[in-house]
This record gives structure tokens, sequence and C-alpha cells, in this order.
């Protein structure tokens, strides 16, 4: 193993505890991918390939996103994991992918405006809203497409 791929396994090992502190070491695959891709500077490009698989292995029907590829397929799209995808796309770069999922999250507001908790199998806004967490990422994102944010 090389100095790169030594550097990168720490960098992961770095954005695993990070990303359970965050978010509790039980959580959704795709969470962890997402947090390790928005946080680590080193090996992107195979972060950012593991994290468009595993959007796409918890992609709900609608378009918003599941808190995880084992989560029952209800159809439920879940906003605060669909606007974490959002913010990584953002860091990423990939503006197509970011603002595809901020419309989507923009497209399914409460009738007051708000970001709700989820999207209903009707594809309805449900559960708690406002949801003060899917607005904060909401935020991060449209900052990050505007300019890098700093890494912690």
């Amino acid at each position: 193993m090389g100095e790169l791929e030594r550097q990168g396994e720490l960098q992961a090992t770095v954005g695993d505890r990070m990303a359970e502190q965050l978010l509790g070491a039980g959580d959704a695959l795709q969470d962890r991918v997402a947090v390790r891709v928005q946080m680590l500077g080193g090996a992107r490009r195979a972060l950012a390939l593991a994290e468009v698989d595993a959007q796409r292995l918890a992609q709900a029907r609608g378009g918003g996103v599941t808190p995880g590829e084992d989560w029952r397929t209800d159809g439920v799209s879940w906003t605060p994991q669909t606007a974490l995808f959002a913010l990584s796309a953002a860091a990423r770069g990939d503006r197509a992918t970011a603002d595809k999922l901020l419309n989507w999250l923009n497209h399914y507001r409460t009738s007051s405006g708000s970001l709700p908790e989820k999207v209903n199998r009707d594809l309805q806004p449900a559960g708690e809203a406002p949801l003060g967490w899917t607005s904060a990422l909401t935020v991060l994102t449209a900052t990050a497409l505007q300019k890098p944010l700093p890494i912690p």
C-alpha cells in the first residue's frame, strides 16, 4: 500500500468516526457515505462513486431518497436524506444532481412553504414540518453551489 492509499484509508476512518458522531453508528450506508464525501479531501472519486451508488440503492419512487438501502420499500421519501445527498453533490461539484434534488425538495414543500419530514407514497408532504435539519441542509447546499464550504 502506497502513501496515497494509506492517507485515503486514514481519511476514510476519520470520516466514518465523524459520520458516527453526527449520525449514529447504526445509521444508513448512504448517509455515512454522503458525510464522508462532503468532509474528506482525499479519495474523492471513489467516495463520489460510492455515494452515487448508495443514492441509486436508496432511490424512492417520485425522486426522493429513503434512509437506507434496506429501508422498507413503501414509496416514502425522506427529506433529510435527500437534502444530505444534495449537499454532498454540491460539495463534490455535481451541480446537476444538487439542483435536481433541491428542485425535488422545493416541489414537495407544504402549503405554507415548509420542508416536511417526508413525502408519502401518494407524493404528498407528510410528517413534521418545518423540519430544521432538512432546512439547514438545503441552505448549506444552496450556499455550496455558490462557493465551496469550508472543510472542518
